[in-house]
């Protein structure tokens, strides 16, 4: 799952992102899931909590790429 954190006044097209990753990344690492959140959770020392997006898990909010037959 992909995590975006969106700036102030914008909106999130899972298909671009998508496009965007087909080109940058090896098929392997492409995410399946995108979701926008308002931040990521951080720990005293600034480095991203992994576990706590992972116990977040996916929603009904987040983008599956499968079941949107994009890409």
């Amino acid at each position: 799952m992909l995590a975006v954190v969106r700036a102030e006044g914008t909106t999130l097209d899972p298909v671009i992102v998508t496009s965007y990753a087909n080109i940058i990344l090896p098929r392997f690492a492409q995410p399946r899931f995108i979701k926008a959140v308002d931040g990521l959770p951080k720990m005293p020392t600034a480095k991203i909590q992994k576990s706590a997006l992972r116990t977040r898990g996916i929603s009904s909010a987040t983008w599956d790429r499968r079941a949107n037959h994009s890409t």
